[in-house]
């Protein structure tokens, strides 16, 4: 037999990961005023290893983002900052649910190819930008 492909960023991650929500909007369509409507949306349980925002990390964030940066998740499932798409329609980022309190993913690094794993900063989705 030969062994599963395990990467380390899934033995390390998933030993400290907690069960969160993740809501995903689809792309976002133009009202009959011009307006751009957030698309529907779809929600799923996934893990990620949560850890406070440390000082270094916040002041490199945007002065409107960085009074509401919260936590760090690593996570091996598909996570997504918001993003703009070839036609100019907005694409809302992730919503992650943990502990009652929702975050905004502001921004996501991709790290697949260096362990199979994505970090992104997580800002208080109700406080005000």
């Amino acid at each position: 037999l030969m062994p599963l492909p395990i990467s380390v960023a899934q033995v390390v991650i998933d030993q400290s990961a907690q069960t969160v929500t993740r809501t995903r909007y689809g792309a976002a369509t133009k009202s009959a005023m011009g307006a751009w409507l957030p698309g529907a949306t779809t929600t799923v349980t996934i893990t990620g290893q949560m850890q406070p925002l440390d000082d270094r990390t916040r002041q490199l964030l945007p002065e409107g983002v960085r009074l509401r940066a919260r936590y760090v998740m690593h996570t091996t499932a598909d996570v997504r900052g918001a993003t703009p798409t070839a036609t100019g329609t907005p694409v809302a980022g992730d919503l992650i649910t943990w502990q009652g309190r929702t975050y905004q993913v502001y921004q996501d690094r991709d790290w697949n190819g260096q362990g199979s794993y994505t970090r992104c900063i997580l800002a208080d989705a109700s406080a005000e930008p």
